[in-house]
């Protein structure tokens, strides 16, 4: 999890590098706060978000930085699995 809980104040966790899913298996925010993912490398050919993990919009990237509200969700499309590294606080 990219946030922790210190006293009644929220301090940021160090940037981690995590797994994404298999490719087009969404991923959801469930931090209870806005997280960056920055997604690098790999063989990426769409990224989409929703916030119900119905309606999806593709974002017409392959790399990048993508902000999630909490709850949102993100879908990688890929042959290669990319970098993705998040805890950068919003």
């Amino acid at each position: 999890m990219p946030w922790r809980q210190s006293g009644n104040s929220n301090a940021a966790a160090a940037p981690a590098v995590i797994t994404p899913p298999a490719s087009t298996v969404a991923w959801q925010n469930t931090t209870g706060f806005p997280i960056l993912l920055v997604i690098s490398g790999g063989t990426v050919t769409v990224i989409s978000v929703s916030r119900d993990n119905a309606a999806y919009f593709i974002l017409g990237l392959i790399a990048g930085s993508v902000l999630l509200a909490p709850n949102d969700y993100i879908k990688l499309t890929y042959a290669v699995a990319p970098t993705v590294f998040t805890g950068f606080p919003q």
